[in-house]
């Protein structure tokens, strides 16, 4: 695998933790960061692909025609009923 060189800007304390976590698992500063950055991609929540859903409804009405979201000002005269 090619490897890319990078600049990182770490706190102190950052640094200190990475080059004690390297000598206590005997490898260099880069293995560990790359070793949490793979910790990190294996935690994300995947989406699944296919899950349906409805979304509960309460109270009476719905959609109102005519009515355009993206313009507050015709947005707020229709729920003040103008």
């Amino acid at each position: 695998m090619p490897f890319m060189r990078t600049t990182v800007n770490l706190s102190e304390a950052s640094i200190n933790y990475l080059k004690n976590e390297a000598l206590r698992q005997q490898d260099s500063m880069s293995g560990v960061l790359e070793q949490a950055i793979i910790l990190m991609q294996s935690r994300e929540i995947k989406p699944a692909n296919s899950i349906e859903f409805k979304l509960p409804a309460s109270g009476q009405g719905g959609v109102y025609s005519g009515i355009d979201l993206d313009d507050n000002a015709a947005l707020e005269d229709a729920m003040r009923g103008l």
